[in-house]
């Protein structure tokens, strides 16, 4: 009878083990710990029948449990430990979540490898970066706060922050937007600063008082009007001017030619009375719309700042939207990459006709600039056409289907004055001019100076003359004042010293500030392993070297030194095993109470010889918890309450340790 029993008690006993063994192979629980939801296996658990969301999420796989059934996704590598992404709520985590849209975190502390987590929701607020107590945090944190489709910068609410440290935008500060891009007047950059904001607007050029130049310095449609002694210049009545009044969208080159992106159009000025008047039939940029796959805000990109799902693609044009689909302007494509749309691949914009059969500039006409000369175009002319040189304009010709018209408005030689211009049309500014007229000032540089095309670039000036009385009473131009050279780049002063027409280049760059790269300070071989996580690097402006270079490496673990490794779970030497000699005779164990994160102790080994530990009894060998000998020699650690019955009838398994009745 006594060997039935013990062959029934083995027969359920095998029994009991099979089951596990098979509940093993689709179910984490009671088999693998498990931390905030997340198993440390790394099986595709897609398909697999559940009981929980652990036996679906895992190391390797995002994964839901619903209806008893397991929905998986792979987990996608990242570089930067604790950087965010958005990513849409997969519907099996939540079907009607308050926003479609929630984050995911590079290696939480769930995950053991340089994956991203779990796509999780967050609370949305009612306006992203309308609160000025939030508003910086709101739109830098790569998170759609309000859940309007938009992040950061693409919401209207964050247009005085950006992203990017060194990133530049154009501006325009200080005057009445009708005056940019008129007469002498230009925007300028400002940059995006370590505090996440942008400059002061630096480089641009806003009106001055009028001086007899032939330029409108003053930006206000007249030419050398209100200065002695200087005839004004005059538009002719109806004539017109292309124009534009903002900083972004299109940009005029040194011919006076405008450059559009994305919808953004040119307008009109009109010469009514002798002066232009305002810009008229401009479109100016406009909010980024997230469905239509153009460049609304004119910046070169299209949808940017619009979430979207991972792999999709969409088409994609920032060229003038009236020229898509003309001549070779075509549309590109962009593909969805960490919720945001990349940039726009393979779309042509109009370019210059280049007289190859093909209509390059995209205006519905093939090579109609191939004439002697472009539509609308105006030049200066005299005796019936033949162009003057340096300041002369006497006449002027507008050129009509590609042929220059007849010369009109011609003026008479002037004798020259010492005003500064060449007035005699000779080629020779003030040659043989005697005198001067009191007060008026011209540009000048002084003798010796080198390098004369990089005056007007960068900081580099031409210095001023006076026309003053000498001793003797008469009048002459005085010494040169105010000329800046030249100078040795001054890095992190945003302005170019060296006059080449860049700022703060080269020598005073390591890196690109803003820039991050992972790194790792500890002993080798130790990266990435255990507790031991990369660290990143920040480029930064470095005063000391004056420039920007890689700082210190920030956030590198390190290994545990004494005692190297803690009872928790955790590689802490750093070593590829977990918990190795932890614990003195004995074994490191993880014991679980309900849905808690599971808890690590040291259980030691029962002494099998030793007489006194018996069946259900303290074991005098063993020093944590409840002490109870069992039939695997283990100090109270169980699985289930079988395990606990084999030593004791009726003791039951609570938080893996043995319990008596």
């Amino acid at each position: 009878m006594r060997i039935l029993r013990v062959s029934r008690r083995l027969t359920l006993w095998l029994g009991v083990l099979m089951v596990g063994a098979l509940w093993a192979l689709w179910s984490c629980s009671g088999s693998t710990p498990c931390q905030n939801d997340t198993s440390n296996t790394t099986t595709n658990t897609e398909g697999l029948p559940c009981q929980s969301r652990c036996d679906c999420n895992n190391q390797a796989y995002e994964g839901y449990c619903k209806d008893g059934k397991c929905f998986a996704f792979p987990r996608q590598s990242c570089t930067q430990v604790g950087a965010a992404v958005p990513c849409k709520i997969p519907p099996q985590a939540d079907p009607s979540p308050a926003c479609e849209w929630g984050e995911r975190i590079c290696k939480p502390p769930s995950l053991q490898a340089l994956l991203w987590g779990d796509c999780k929701a967050f609370s949305p607020v009612a306006e992203e970066g309308k609160d000025p107590q939030t508003a910086k945090q709101q739109c830098t944190n790569n998170r759609d706060d309000d859940c309007d489709g938009k992040i950061d910068d693409g919401d209207d609410g964050c247009t005085a922050y950006c992203k990017v440290i060194g990133a530049e935008r154009p501006c325009y500060e200080g005057a009445s937007q009708d005056t940019l891009n008129l007469g002498t007047c230009a925007a300028g950059l400002q940059r995006c600063q370590p505090d996440l904001t942008w400059s002061k607007c630096t480089q641009q050029n806003l009106p001055q008082n009028e001086v007899c130049d032939r330029l409108d310095n003053d930006c206000n449609g007249q030419i050398d009007e209100g200065v002695p002694n200087c005839p004004q210049i005059r538009c002719k009545e109806g004539e017109t001017l292309p124009c534009y009044t903002e900083a972004r969208g299109c940009k005029r080159d040194a011919s006076g030619d405008f450059r559009c992106t994305g919808i953004c159009q040119t307008g009109k000025r009109t010469c009514t009375n002798g002066r232009f008047g305002s810009c008229e039939g401009q479109t100016l940029p406009q909010t980024e719309d997230c469905k239509d796959n153009l460049d609304n805000n004119c910046d070169g990109q299209v949808n940017e700042g619009c979430l979207c799902e991972d792999g999709k693609t969409q088409p994609c044009y920032t060229g003038p939207a009236k020229t898509l689909g003309i001549g070779a302007c075509q549309q590109g494509q962009q593909l969805c990459g960490n919720g945001v749309w990349g940039a726009c691949v393979g779309a042509l914009g109009p370019t210059p006709e280049r007289c190859n059969q093909i209509d390059d500039d995209c205006d519905g006409v093939v090579d109609n600039r191939c004439g002697s000369c472009r539509d609308g175009e105006v030049r200066s002319c005299q005796n019936g056409g033949s162009e003057l040189q340096d300041h002369c304009r006497y006449g002027l010709q507008v050129c009509f289907n590609a042929v220059w018209s007849q010369c009109f408005r011609q003026q008479p030689i002037m004798p020259e004055i010492c005003d500064g211009i060449d007035n005699d049309c000779n080629g020779k500014i003030d040659d043989d001019c005697k005198g001067c007229v009191e007060g008026f000032s011209r540009e000048c540089l002084l003798l010796g100076t080198e390098e004369l095309e990089k005056f007007g670039v960068g900081r580099c000036r031409k210095g001023t003359q006076i026309c003053l009385q000498n001793p003797s009473g008469t009048l002459e131009f005085g010494s040169c004042t105010g000329q800046i050279n030249p100078t040795k780049e001054i890095c992190a002063n945003q302005e170019d010293d060296d006059c080449d027409g860049q700022v703060d280049e080269n020598e005073c760059h390591d890196c690109k500030e803003g820039e991050a790269r992972p790194c790792y300070d500890q002993p080798s071989g130790t990266a990435g392993v255990g507790r031991c996580n990369w660290g990143v690097q920040i480029c930064a402006y470095n005063k000391e070297k004056n420039k920007d270079t890689f700082g210190a490496c920030i956030g590198a673990g390190a290994p545990r030194q004494d005692p190297a490794e803690e009872c928790n779970g955790i590689d802490d030497d750093c070593n590829g095993q977990t918990d190795e000699n932890a614990c003195l005779n004995g074994s490191c164990l993880p014991t679980q109470d309900g849905n808690n994160p599971p808890r690590y102790q040291c259980f030691k080994t029962c002494n099998p010889d030793d007489a006194s530990c018996q069946i259900g009894k303290d074991c005098p060998s063993c020093a944590v918890g409840t002490e109870i000998c069992s039939l695997q020699k283990f100090c109270s650690y169980c699985k289930t309450d079988a395990d606990c019955n084999k030593a004791v009838a009726g003791a039951t398994c609570k938080a893996n340790v043995c319990v008596s009745p």
